[in-house]
């Protein structure tokens, strides 16, 4: 680069901090927030999107969803337009966005992620099951998770409880109509074994994307079936104790609207939920789980099963 150029740059750089065009940027390394739920004040019976600024920001370029926490609430994952993205707390707060390299950019190609409960592996969908584990080097690449949990149909949406039992939604044959949930209990870190959860859960409409309480005592899921206020609205069923599942109850119009409300995950702690609201735009919002449970019922929610 000749020294005209140079000299030119500089003179181009100096203008623009004095006009203002240019400001300093904050050191990457810098915490972005303190405390639990990255420093969010928790919300209550009606939904709020979480951490407005910080993980969900303004702009259809945006799109934020799929947003989970590991089980010990220090590590957080979401997915972007531009990619997935995960943020971890240290001593010194929660730390900056970063996206994982080692999973494709485009959201097309890559989408639903969910951070293990250790936070040593992130699950996403790509028409099929894949994981990528953090290792000492970095995120290994992504790989395709084996039969029975993959098959020759269309799998996506994970949900994994603190034993590692995985439910997802699959399209695979011996399902009830549309995309139906499964289940597949870890044994020495594979699933061997994967299960339809039921008719009681599944219908001939699309029953997708289970978010599971870490002790599995209920589940929240998205379904199109009808009776609902939108396109998708998320329904919760409670474990029963013979371990079938209880019929499904839809979360009620604080919950559900005439958008698309997907994508749900749990807390660790098993107090807030976390779901999705594509309209627009789409943006993660959070609710006072035990606020909203409290006052469903089954005679004044829309539910609708075959």
């Amino acid at each position: 680069m000749n020294t005209f150029i140079k000299q030119h740059m500089a003179t181009c750089l100096v203008w623009l901090f004095l006009t203002g065009e240019v400001m300093a940027s904050p050191n990457a390394q810098d915490p972005i927030a303190q405390g639990p739920y990255l420093g969010q004040t928790p919300p209550g019976s009606t939904p709020e999107i979480f951490a407005p600024g910080l993980i969900c920001k303004s702009g259809k370029e945006q799109r934020e969803s799929n947003g989970s926490f590991a089980s010990d609430g220090k590590t957080f994952c979401c997915l972007k337009a531009s990619g997935v993205y995960m943020t971890q707390q240290s001593e010194a707060g929660w730390m900056p966005l970063e996206r994982i390299q080692s999973i494709p950019g485009d959201s097309s190609k890559a989408w639903a992620p969910y951070v293990s409960p250790d936070g040593k592996a992130i699950f996403f969908s790509n028409e099929d099951l894949n994981v990528t584990r953090k290792t000492e080097n970095g995120w290994s690449l992504p790989q395709r998770l084996p039969e029975p949990v993959n098959s020759a149909s269309e799998e996506f949406g994970f949900g994994l409880a603190a034993d590692n039992t995985l439910y997802f939604c699959s399209h695979r044959p011996g399902g009830h109509g549309g995309c139906d949930l499964w289940v597949a209990p870890c044994v020495d870190g594979t699933w061997p074994k994967v299960t339809n959860i039921g008719e009681t859960i599944n219908t001939v409409h699309n029953d997708c994307g289970a978010a599971i309480a870490p002790d599995q005592r209920f589940m929240v899921f998205w379904s199109n079936r009808p009776g609902g206020y939108g396109n998708y609205d998320l329904y919760v069923s409670l474990r029963q104790p013979d371990g079938c599942w209880s019929k499904p109850l839809n979360l009620g119009e604080t919950i559900n609207t005439r958008a698309y409300e997907m994508a749900a995950s749990i807390s660790p702690d098993g107090k807030y939920l976390f779901f999705t609201r594509y309209g627009r735009e789409a943006d993660i919002y959070w609710v006072d789980l035990q606020a909203v449970l409290s006052n469903l019922s089954d005679t004044t929610q829309p539910v609708s099963g075959n």
